[in-house]
C-alpha cells in the first residue's frame, strides 16, 4: 500500500476516525480512477484522487469495494487530508475539478 501517494495516506486517516470502519479487518487499495493536481500557487497546492478501496470486514467473509475521494492540501508548507466514500455516481467535492469545469464551457 506505501507505493502509492496521498490516496492511501488519506484512506489510513479515515480508518482512524470512521466508526463505520472498527470492523475494518484488511484492506487494499484498488484502482485510481481519477486524479487532478492543481497549484494554485506555490503556498496553496492540492492533490485530489477517485479510487476504489477492496474491504473485509471482521463480520463477513466477503469483500466489498467501495469508491471513496480523498484530497491533499499542502497550505504554507502543512499538509491537509480529507478522505470519505462516495456513491457509485458521486464524483467528490474537488475544488480545482469545479473551477476547470468553469473554465472549460465554451
Amino acid at each position: 500500500m506505501d507505493e502509492r501517494g496521498g490516496d492511501a495516506v488519506c484512506f489510513k486517516k479515515l480508518i482512524e476516525i470512521s466508526p463505520d470502519l472498527v470492523e475494518l479487518e484488511d484492506y487494499h487499495l484498488d484502482e485510481l480512477r481519477h486524479q487532478c493536481f492543481n497549484v494554485e500557487s506555490y503556498n496553496k497546492v492540492y492533490h485530489h484522487y477517485n479510487f476504489t478501496v477492496g474491504m473485509k470486514m471482521s463480520n463477513s467473509a466477503d469483500w466489498t469495494v467501495k469508491l471513496n475521494f480523498a484530497e491533499v492540501k499542502k497550505i504554507c508548507r502543512i499538509k491537509h487530508y480529507l478522505c470519505y466514500p462516495l456513491e457509485e455516481n458521486e464524483k467528490g467535492q474537488c475544488y480545482a475539478c469545479k473551477n476547470r469545469t468553469k473554465e472549460w464551457k465554451i
